[in-house]
């Protein structure tokens, strides 16, 4: 048995829409975006370890205190005068300082080299946002271009539904053909077909949007 030509035409597609956040603003995505995405949690990390080099280096010139005790025998005694053939014991306790004058020298370029290295690592670490910026402000204006398309899809949808049920009603009092009732029902089926396209457009730049944003 063949289809019957008063059936309407009903293509089975699932809303997307429950799956898409509509809610966020463009500013909060960039807030998660800045706090959780992975390259810019490596360039804080990398600018972590290279500022926490440049603190080692700094620590070599410092004068380093040191707390010391002795104790010792010596016989002949011979330590001061007058002399004596007798064991004799001294103690000594005290705290030494050492400065590493030579450590001045040879740190010091190695500060400046390691200062022009963090500073080039922050550098890059505001190009990688300026970036992050760009892609984010990319996929978030045409995730809204498809929310929009969703919109107009819907409005569509309505609109041929109530054109099919008026060129329905006249084919059933002779008033219209056959032609045009199939040609109502193709453009449902368009309409509803536009609005599956739009919601799978929106989820797919939803999720380049939590791609961007480091949730992926």
């Amino acid at each position: 048995m063949g289809r019957d030509e008063l059936a309407p035409l009903t293509p089975l597609y699932k809303d997307l829409k429950e799956e898409i956040n509509l809610e966020s603003s463009y500013e909060s995505y960039l807030e998660k975006a800045l706090q959780n995405a992975y390259e810019l949690q490596i360039a804080d990390n990398d600018i972590q370890r290279s500022e926490l080099d440049l603190k080692q280096l700094q620590a070599k010139i410092l004068p380093k205190v040191s707390l010391f005790a002795d104790y010792s025998f010596n016989y002949p005694q011979s330590k001061a005068y007058p002399y004596a053939d007798a064991l004799y014991g001294m103690g000594q306790i005290g705290l030494k300082l050492n400065i590493p004058i030579s450590n001045l020298y040879h740190t010091k370029h190695q500060k400046i080299s390691q200062q022009s290295f963090i500073s080039k690592q922050k550098v890059e670490r505001e190009q990688k946002v300026d970036q992050l910026k760009n892609e984010l402000r990319a996929s978030y204006i045409k995730y809204t271009e498809t929310l929009q398309r969703i919109s107009v899809a819907e409005k569509n949808i309505k609109q041929t539904k109530e054109t099919l049920r008026i060129i329905r009603n006249s084919y059933f009092n002779q008033q219209s053909l056959l032609t045009d009732l199939l040609d109502a029902e193709t453009q449902l089926l368009q309409a509803q077909f536009d609005l599956t396209t739009a919601e799978i457009n929106a989820k797919i730049e939803y999720y380049q949007i939590q791609k961007v944003i480091g949730n992926l």
